[in-house]
Parts: C-alpha cells; structure tokens; sequence
C-alpha cells in the first residue's frame, strides 16, 4: 500500500510529491507538481490529492492548486493570486486553504475558489474581542480537519481558528496567537475525530477555541 502524507512527502525543494510505501517505508516513486509544493489534503472519497504550490518569486499567479487523481495520476492545475500555506478537506467536498492573505474554499469538481474571508477581515471575528493590531499578511500556517470532516481547525503565526463545515451554514472563530499566556509553540495542528478538541502548538483546546491544557514543555515537538 501507499500513503501520501502531507508531513512527509511534500518535496518542496524539488517540486514534487513523494510516494512512501507504509509497509516499507521507502520511496516508491516521485509525482511532479512544479512549483514548491507547501501542502497536501486528501479528499473525503480518497480519489483526489490536492496539492497546493506555494510559488511568491516572479510575479503573480504562479502560487497554484493541482489536483492528482489517484485512480490514473492525472495532474490538473490551477492558478492562485495568493501563495498558498496549508489545505484541509471538510465533509462537504470542498477543500479549504488558507494562504498569506486570505480563506477560499477550492472543489475539487470544476476547479472552482470562493473567498470565505481576508486576514484583515479576521480581526473583527478575534475572541474575545475584535483586536486592533490584526496582521494583514500571515507567513505560516497549518490546518487540520477533525475526523468526521466537520470541522478545520488552523494554527497561523498570528492567530488559531476553528471552521464549521457548512451545515446549513459555516461557522468561523477567530483567536489572535497573543491572547495566550505564553507564545503559541510551531504552528502544527492535530485534531479529534468529532472536532471536540485540536491541538494548535502546545495548547489544547475546544471548538470555541478556550484553553483545555497546555503541555508542560511548552513544546509538544520536544
């Protein structure tokens, strides 16, 4: 068998994603993508590998999506205005990702963006209040969707949120990286199967984005 994991076959240097085998362990083989491939989701049916390049040297759109269809390897490819940081997919079908300005949606079926919001806009949805010092740009950032897809949650260098897949309607809370006691840890997102809880940096916390706990090195790469 196969994996494609977005921790470790995403090759940036060399503009490629890598096939691990999960029995081995080994490289099986190279998919070229172009650009400096930042990311990787899969979808909810395992059919599709979105890839997101993250390419800010040489003028605009040559920051893309592209989509590898697992079945035969078919590459499409999409341009984006905005270098792309991290994607998730959610229950709907359709990938969020978030880049250094903004949040689109991307479905994978017509190769359509919609922008759910822009960085800026965010401060005003900052808890527990809307914060004056809002950054406009972000540099990184790191996403996770819960296990049932209903909920991507995300982890920037200036703050932490949590999505609501749309059903009926989506949900989106916002929480600047320096309400927190100490400085939020690397940017690495994990999550629970039924988005109760995510783990943005050092600190645990709930859909509403409170602290649950905090592990005790500050660091939980450590």
């Amino acid at each position: 068998s196969t994996l494609y994991s977005p921790h470790q076959s995403a090759n940036f240097t060399a503009g490629q994603v890598d096939v691990i085998s999960t029995t081995s362990n080994r490289l099986v083989s190279s998919i070229r993508v172009g650009g400096q491939p930042s990311s990787l989701c899969l979808s909810p049916d395992g059919r599709y590998l979105l890839v997101t390049n993250y390419n800010n040297f040489g003028g605009p759109n040559l920051s893309s999506v592209v989509v590898i269809n697992l079945d035969d390897l078919s590459r499409q490819n999409y341009a984006m205005s905005n270098p792309p940081l991290s994607c998730a997919f959610g229950a709907d079908g359709a990938a969020l990702i978030i880049t250094t300005v903004d949040l689109v949606k991307f479905r994978s079926n017509g190769g359509t963006f919609e922008q759910v919001t822009t960085v800026a806009s965010l401060a005003q949805l900052a808890l527990p209040v809307p914060s004056p010092t809002f950054p406009r740009e972000i540099t990184r950032g790191s996403m996770a969707a819960s296990g049932d897809g209903n909920f991507i949650f995300g982890a920037t260098d200036a703050f932490v949120f949590a999505y609501q897949v749309p059903s009926p309607s989506a949900v989106l809370y916002v929480r600047p990286t320096l309400s927190f006691v100490k400085p939020l840890g690397p940017p690495l997102v994990t999550a629970s199967f039924d988005g109760s809880y995510f783990m943005a940096g050092q600190y645990l916390l709930d859909r509403r984005l409170r602290v649950v706990a905090e592990h005790p090195d500050g660091d939980p790469s450590q």
